[in-house]
């Protein structure tokens, strides 16, 4: 759902992912929970339209712009005239941006590539395959966390053999 394309395919994906939870026993209440604060309540605009595909950014887009605000305003404190001027001048320089379309999606470089596949040898990160044949999601582990990887692996089958691999079945190339 994070990098999803377009709300169609969020919304999609958001209730093919729901249905696939609510079967899993363990999973029911936490998925109640999970679809009430961070996706129906009122945080769920984080992220999920804010970045392009494949970029790992904040968590929280509002933090970007939150850095461009104290950038304006120098960390200081004004008064609301001077306030309001400088809320003026964000608004005059800022442009609305169209999302970045896929074809402009730079791959990454070896390095990269290299980097994670020892990670994913080492077990800190965890690879897996998406519908896109070009891309894959990399999720890095804490150190101590190399005796979970066979859990998450074992849970993301259950929960969508179809759109989750194991990082075996992934090939890197570079």
């Amino acid at each position: 759902m994070h990098y999803a394309e377009n709300r169609n395919t969020y919304y999609k994906l958001k209730d093919e992912v729901l249905a696939d939870w609510k079967k899993v026993p363990q999973l029911k209440e936490f998925t109640k929970y999970f679809s009430e604060q961070w996706l129906d309540g009122r945080y769920w605009r984080w992220q999920v339209f804010h970045t392009p595909v494949g970029y790992a950014t904040t968590n929280n887009p509002c933090e970007t712009f939150n850095a461009i605000l104290k950038k304006y305003t120098g960390r200081r404190r004004y008064f609301m005239q001077r306030l309001l001027t400088v809320t003026i001048t964000v608004i005059h320089d800022s442009l609305p941006q169209p999302p970045t379309p896929d074809t402009k999606i730079h791959p990454p470089t070896t390095a990269t590539g290299i980097a994670a596949a020892a990670m994913i040898a080492k077990g800190r990160a965890a690879a897996y395959a998406t519908q896109t044949p070009t891309l894959c999601r990399v999720k890095q582990l804490p150190k101590e966390s190399t005796g979970d990887v066979q859990e998450m692996e074992e849970l993301s089958a259950a929960l969508d053999e179809k759109r989750w691999a194991t990082p075996k079945h992934l090939e890197m190339s570079s």
